[in-house]
């Protein structure tokens, strides 16, 4: 039985149309043409970055990255730096290695005078005091000036310097009380010192701040020697002190014991910091 057209199985037949004529192809053609005009119409700005990789349109490459330095290599280098670093210390005078550790302040010429009336330096304070230029009424920060600090110590030599140089320290007051040097050498029972206060001419009757003269000193310490050499020298008996107090003479007793260096030079007056002197006109 013959088959009918509408069931037959062969291909159908070919479009006679051309393909650029073709809905697809024209479609294509339109796309074509608005990339191309969109792609004219951009404009590329290039990052600031990215500039210096350019020039003239010619690519420049970027600079080589420095090499690392492992972190083996970095310890291997200090190591070596510590060790060249003994070897030079080992190789060093030890004055100066000396001299880079003492971080103590140098003292000038005035402190250096009084640590040594202080410590009974006499070859120290007599280089200085020749060398000129130092004040030998300087006062430090506690009231004291230099010629208490040897009298205190009972140092008679360095006394005697001070005095042969400045005859006029005999008369004035050496602490914030208003005490003379006779004042301390009587509290103190320092008999050679008076002996060589005595020899100078000092006044003799002078009051401190609780108005107590050198006599009152020796009676309140009990003391018959010092108390006669001073009333030899001229002392008077009759002045009364602010409480009202005459300096009697100490009945006899038992020898009283010279004092021990005055425990007013503390170690804290030795350290260096505290030799700042109030240079006091007088």
């Amino acid at each position: 039985m013959p088959l009918s057209p509408a069931t037959s199985s062969s291909p159908a037949p070919r479009s006679s149309v051309p393909p650029s004529h073709s809905p697809s192809s024209k479609t294509a053609e339109k796309v074509d043409k608005v990339s191309k005009a969109s792609t004219d119409s951009l404009v590329f700005e290039v990052s600031p970055i990215f500039e210096g990789l350019f020039s003239g349109g010619v690519y420049s490459p970027p600079p080589t990255p420095p090499p690392t330095v492992s972190l083996v290599a970095q310890v291997e280098a200090f190591n070596e730096a510590q060790k060249l670093n003994q070897e030079a210390l080992s190789r060093a005078p030890l004055s100066s290695m000396n001299g880079a550790q003492n971080t103590q302040p140098k003292l000038d010429n005035n402190q250096a005078l009084a640590k040594a009336c202080l410590e009974g330096d006499i070859g120290t304070a007599k280089t200085l005091i020749d060398g000129g230029g130092v004040d030998l009424f300087q006062i430090d920060k506690f009231g004291f000036t230099l010629l208490y600090k040897a009298i205190a110590q009972r140092y008679e030599n360095v006394a005697k310097l001070l005095l042969e140089t400045e005859p006029k320290l005999i008369n004035i007051s050496c602490t914030a009380e208003r005490h003379m040097p006779l004042h301390i050498a009587a509290r103190d029972g320092s008999i050679h010192i008076i002996s060589l206060l005595l020899s100078l001419k000092p006044e003799l009757d002078a009051l401190n701040l609780y108005d107590d003269t050198a006599l009152h000193m020796a009676a309140a310490r009990g003391d018959i020697t010092v108390y006669d050499m001073l009333v030899t020298a001229g002392a008077k008996t009759t002045i009364a002190n602010s409480n009202g107090e005459l300096a009697a003479r100490p009945p006899a007793s038992e020898p009283v014991p010279i004092a021990k260096k005055r425990h007013d030079c503390t170690e804290e007056e030795k350290e260096p910091e505290l030799f700042n002197m109030t240079l006091t006109p007088r």
